[in-house]
């Protein structure tokens, strides 16, 4: 008999005769894909890419995040879901009647696996081309031998010439019209543009060059591109330092019981049945505990070398602030303004922000820093120091606001006296200024924003009264109540991401918006220490003698 039978459940249409058996469980795999990758393509799935792929097959989500450690299998997954799906046209209408399964057997069917780079989309084509020919290490038995994978001749995968004489690789279902895209998301995926798929996966997505990228990547490019088909988005990759932040953002949705659009699981390289017990005690030995969580467990590592620890920046963020404010208006005024600004001009962007605190200027936890406009200029060669001081200005007269700006080097002291001398009430502020301690104002500046985002912390105390620490060093605290004397809204992303990343050592980091953000906390804060003092009463003893008045 003659593959497939028309109905609903039936398999892609082939002129090839199969036994009785192989069409049942052909049948069967449409639904049920650990059988079809055992029987069809000789891979036994472990238990994370079976609770993956379900989900997936599910519809249970709208974006999938699989933290894995390396050679976990996320690869290996993603290939065989992408084959699954151009074998059955997942997700398209089946057909019922022969003539409907002429024309669904004609019309196209594509998806997208993509990479932060052309070379990691092209490692996991290479993965697909050892499944197709049988070669891969999952179709192997525990004692080497290969298991047989009889679909695998319905696949081709490799590079295909275009019209226009390029070339781009792709791998396709030799039995009807369906293919798999391989692509890169470089510069902000801007090449994905104008094409929908029918499913989506954005292998190591973690590795992308600018962690700034990433969001943007996900919700304007790929999700738009799944728009017409409903089309899930997989993301698998290994946690990165640099990256922690977002994977830890993206797990805590998939972990939010009223957030329906995220799913995720965890994988750690033990689970890779081909892993050598060797490399892992080998990994365990010689690895930083950081890394080996990441790289080998597949969960977040840590806050190693971080300036700012993420429990102090994850209740900074609210979801219930808007992305912006304008000024109170009314009389007696109930707040009073700061405009802060990075200044760079040519070199990085020139980041500013406007930040409200009480009239009185006596932030605290219960009347916090509030973050209420956010203004970022791309640097240029062609912008001056007119168009800065234009912006800055414009904040400061909207929000009556005093201003602080970045005077640590020539640049940022002529754009400070300028705006002093047209009127707007303007504070210096140099980096590498030092206190009679020999403490640079840099230094100085990240200590007290530290106190604003540990302000109301209670940490847990032993008999002793010393601070309890957890098994990784970080100081014990009363998660129930609440902390931190600084609100700002969670679409504020970019600043997110560069204190969460930020170090103290590295001069090569993007870091405009987080130092504009600590120069601000630093003002605010030295602003609110002078008014608490100067209205506090201080009792001081006077010592006087008589005055001598025989040589008058």
């Amino acid at each position: 008999m003659t593959l497939p039978k028309t109905s609903s459940d039936s398999p892609p249409a082939s002129r090839t005769t199969l036994p009785d058996d192989v069409r049942a469980w052909i049948r069967d795999g449409k639904h049920d894909f650990p059988l079809w990758c055992r029987l069809g393509l000789g891979v036994e799935l472990h238990s994370a890419q079976v609770e993956a792929a379900n989900a997936v097959m599910a519809g249970d989500a709208a974006y999938f995040v699989l933290s894995w450690a390396n050679r976990a299998g996320k690869t290996t997954l993603l290939m065989l879901l992408h084959m699954h799906a151009l074998f059955y046209k997942r997700g398209m209408a089946a057909p019922s009647t022969a003539k409907e399964l002429s024309a669904w057997a004609k019309e196209g069917y594509r998806t997208l696996h993509c990479a932060p780079l052309n070379e990691l989309a092209g490692k996991a084509l290479a993965e697909a081309q050892e499944l197709i020919k049988g070669t891969s290490k999952a179709q192997r038995d525990p004692d080497g031998k290969r298991r047989p994978a009889p679909l695998a001749s319905f696949f081709v995968a490799g590079r295909e010439r275009l019209d226009d004489g390029s070339d781009r690789m792709a791998m396709r279902c030799t039995i009807h019209n369906a293919a798999a895209d391989f692509r890169s998301t470089e510069g902000k995926a801007a090449r994905l543009e104008g094409s929908p798929w029918w499913f989506i996966t954005w292998d190591e997505w973690p590795q992308t060059e600018n962690p700034d990228d990433i969001r943007y990547v996900l919700y304007n490019r790929l999700t738009n591109r799944a728009a017409d088909y409903d089309a899930a988005i997989v993301l698998t990759g290994t946690i990165t330092p640099e990256t922690e932040h977002i994977a830890k953002e993206f797990l805590a949705k998939a972990e939010d019981a009223s957030d329906q659009d995220w799913w995720a699981n965890f994988a750690a390289r033990t689970l890779n049945p081909s892993t050598s017990g060797k490399a892992l005690a080998r990994a365990e030995r010689n690895l930083d505990p950081e890394d080996y969580a990441r790289a080998v467990l597949g969960i977040p590592g840590g806050m190693k070398g971080r300036v700012f620890p993420s429990f102090l920046i994850d209740p900074v963020f609210r979801t219930d602030l808007p992305r912006f404010q304008p000024p109170e208006r009314g009389e007696p005024p109930k707040y009073a303004y700061l405009v802060t600004w990075d200044l760079a001009l040519s070199e990085a962007d020139n980041a500013g922000f406007v930040l409200r605190v009480p009239d009185d200027w006596k932030f605290s936890v219960t009347d916090p820093i509030v973050g209420c406009e956010m203004k970022v200029i791309p640097g240029s060669r062609t912008l001056t120091d007119e168009e800065l001081i234009y912006a800055i200005e414009s904040m400061a007269l909207a929000y009556r606001a005093r201003v602080v700006v970045d005077a640590t080097d020539a640049h940022g002291k002529n754009i400070y006296r300028q705006l002093r001398r047209n009127g707007i009430h303007t504070d210096g502020w140099v980096a590498n200024e030092r206190d009679r301690r020999g403490v640079t104002r840099k230094d100085e500046a990240i200590r007290n924003t530290r106190n604003v985002l540990a302000e109301g912390m209670v940490f847990l105390r032993d008999k002793t009264g010393e601070v309890v620490l957890d098994a990784e060093g970080v100081p014990r605290f009363d998660e129930k109540l609440p902390y931190g004397a600084i609100h700002l809204p969670a679409a504020w992303s970019l600043p997110r991401d560069q204190l969460s990343v930020l170090r103290g050592d590295d001069q090569r980091q993007r870091k405009d918006a987080a130092m504009s953000l600590i120069q601000g906390i630093d003002t605010l804060f030295r602003i609110r220490r002078a008014k608490t003092h100067r209205d506090r009463p201080v009792r001081f003893t006077m010592f006087a003698a008589r005055p001598d008045l025989s040589a008058l």
